[in-house]
């Protein structure tokens, strides 16, 4: 019994100690949130803050190809990213970076850079700076499987605003964003002939190194999402790995204490009986 309740121990301990990457994404972030995608900076914030009290780690952008190379691994980590390229996510990057110490990743829609709501080139090159990773989201944001199917040159739009954002930032610019989370098979393989080493989706699962590097998992936050079944940023409050492992910790320390209260009654019966 007191074998089988260290045996618990140890499964227990392994549950909360699982390896978790999610990858966050928002869209707008406002005070007055009136779409299903905005969110209020305080709610993005307590995230965050509420992520790393059950033990998440920021994930540095710079970190995430040494992470899925194996080169980091153990504990749960996380990564926040925005697409678009609005004004209120540059000053929701700006904050997170001032009050939490953590770099995002922003995916641009070119065409828009300048326009109202969005950031300029000034922006944009001050949060590279800062150490935002900047990424690549279209250049006009249609959805890429309808470019296509009008017959037109997807590799030569993401080459156009990729060479773009280059030139601003200078540095390269290998991340990719699908405008609407879109993609099919002959998508991807126009991201990979344009140079992209990861392409980012909106599929709501968590990161795990056997993902394809251009089809890389990303939970994005709409509101009331959970009413109807899908997974949401409190799935991980805290992850269900760590629940179990609790619980699993619970029970072991019970049948411990029950065993060693047996074992003290078999003593007892014993002593008395040699006596």
């Amino acid at each position: 019994m007191v074998f089988g309740a260290i045996f618990g121990f140890w499964i227990g301990w392994k549950s909360t100690q699982q390896e978790i990457l999610v990858i966050l994404t928002f869209h707008g972030v406002t005070e007055t949130p009136a779409k299903p995608w905005e969110i209020e900076f305080g709610k993005l914030k307590k995230y965050v803050q509420d992520l790393k009290r059950f033990g998440f780690e920021p994930l540095s952008p710079s970190q995430f190809e040494p992470w899925m190379k194996g080169l980091i691994s153990g504990g749960r980590r996380f990564m926040v990213t925005f697409d678009d390229g609005l004004l209120s996510s540059a000053e929701a990057i700006k904050k997170l970076k001032a009050e939490e110490d953590l770099d995002s990743v922003f995916f641009i829609v070119t065409d828009f850079l300048g326009m109202p709501g969005y950031i300029d080139v000034k922006i944009l090159q001050d949060l590279s700076k800062m150490g935002c990773w900047v990424g690549l989201h279209g250049k006009d944001h249609q959805s890429p499987v309808e470019i296509l199917a009008k017959g037109n040159d997807l590799k030569i739009q993401l080459l156009e605003a990729q060479n773009y954002l280059q030139q601003i930032l200078g540095k390269p610019v290998k991340w990719y964003a699908y405008p609407f989370g879109e993609f099919d098979e002959k998508v991807v393989q126009c991201i990979a002939s344009a140079g992209i080493t990861y392409g980012f989706s909106i599929a709501a699962e968590r990161v795990t190194r056997t993902n394809n590097p251009l089809l890389i998992p990303r939970l994005m936050f709409l509101k009331n999402a959970e009413k109807e079944g899908e997974p949401v940023i409190e799935d991980y409050l805290p992850p269900a790995g760590l629940r179990n492992g609790i619980l699993i910790l619970m029970l072991a320390f019970f049948v411990l204490l029950w065993g060693l209260r047996n074992l003290h009654r078999f003593y007892f019966s014993w002593k008395n009986l040699a006596n």
